[in-house]
């Protein structure tokens, strides 16, 4: 702003959906710059390219996101109660096989199991079982394995889907967004009728046919909502998808279909015989080499796609769930491990007073 005030200029700015009052301001003298974008098929005589800070864009439509075919936090939870039942079987049977083996002189201790299962559940290396069987050495070989396995899934697994997790689009590409529409399951919905009424041509016929619909249907295709309706699953978001409305759009929950309905150039307005013309496209080159302009758009990052698939972190809460059951049922686990073992050790204590 300070540059443009050393330059003399007076500015507009104006949004989406309301009138053209930089046409009328910029003849009238009332205004030098209009600096907000518009499509460029509405160019006048006295617009210019403005791709120094306002690159060409596309008309590209946005639909439900579907997460992919990893297992969902209740699954989790389930397959965590299922795991944490094994083991607790299996410590069971380590302890019944430990106490009953009488053939033995010197039986396996019952300290030294319950060291040997904690130590390998919390990843520590175990003392060896000298005097241990080779029933009682396969069980505690079973845990040992059953701990690793369960070790590298909670370490890889869940930590991959949390970080960089995939999803699908319910709507893939602009052929199943036609047959949709042809078949009238979705409607196509827009927050202003100004994008579709700005394009003087539509280069592609499913454009054409988006805005014959919204025509005939306003009330139901021009919402400030559209990003709910989508989720209702009876409309298809159609919009601008440069980066910065893309990741706004995820934000939401949706996803930016596969292709492109018509690119969509975009100018500013300034009269040709603006005296420091120039100056000021110089003024806006700098601007858009120094990254000033898109410093609040770098901060939000960009969504990256992998073979149809979508990679962006997610929040954590989702699998708080699954955090919270591993949690309880381990602690579960080692206080029914220690009442069972502390049963035991007291019914062997009885029987073996009474001998």
């Amino acid at each position: 702003m300070e540059a443009y005030a050393a330059l003399n200029t007076s500015i507009i700015l104006r949004e989406y959906g309301i009138l053209p009052v930089g046409d009328y301001a910029i003849l009238g003298r009332y205004a030098d710059i209009d600096v907000q974008p518009r499509p460029f098929s509405t160019r006048r005589a006295y617009d210019f390219y403005f791709y120094a800070m306002y690159p060409p864009c596309h008309v590209c439509f946005f639909t439900r996101f579907v997460t992919g075919k990893g297992s969902s936090p209740p699954q989790e939870s389930a397959n965590l109660v299922i795991v944490t039942a094994i083991f607790f079987v299996l410590a069971l049977a380590i302890v019944l096989v430990s106490r009953c083996n009488t053939s033995r002189i010197h039986p396996t201790r019952f300290p030294a199991i319950v060291t040997f299962l904690v130590s390998t559940f919390l990843g520590r290396s175990p003392r060896a079982l000298r005097s241990a069987g080779a029933t009682l050495k396969a069980l505690l070989g079973l845990w040992m394995l059953g701990t690793l396995i369960v070790g590298f899934y909670l370490q890889s697994h869940i930590t991959a889907d949390i970080s960089a997790p995939s999803f699908s689009r319910e709507v893939e590409d602009i052929r199943a967004f036609e047959k949709l529409l042809d078949a009238n399951r979705v409607l196509p919905c827009v927050e202003y009728s100004f994008l579709i009424n700005s394009l003087e041509h539509f280069e592609t016929p499913l454009l054409q046919k988006v805005a014959s619909i919204i025509d005939t249907r306003p009330k139901d295709c021009i919402r400030s909502e559209c990003h709910r309706l989508v989720h209702l699953g009876k409309h298809v978001y159609v919009r601008l998808c440069c980066s910065y409305d893309e990741y706004i759009a995820f934000q939401q929950g949706l996803v930016k279909g596969r292709g492109s309905l018509q690119l969509y150039h975009r100018v500013a307005t300034m009269l040709s015989n603006f005296p420091q013309r120039r100056q000021h496209r110089r003024l806006l080159l700098a601007i858009a080499e120094s990254g000033m302009d898109f410093h609040h758009k770098r901060k939000v990052g960009f969504i990256q796609y992998k073979e149809g698939k979508i990679l962006i972190p997610r929040p954590f809460s989702p699998f708080m769930l699954v955090f919270v059951t591993g949690c309880i049922s381990a602690a579960l686990t080692f206080c029914f491990e220690i009442v069972s073992f502390w049963i035991l050790r007291k019914c062997t204590l009885k029987c073996g007073s009474k001998d």
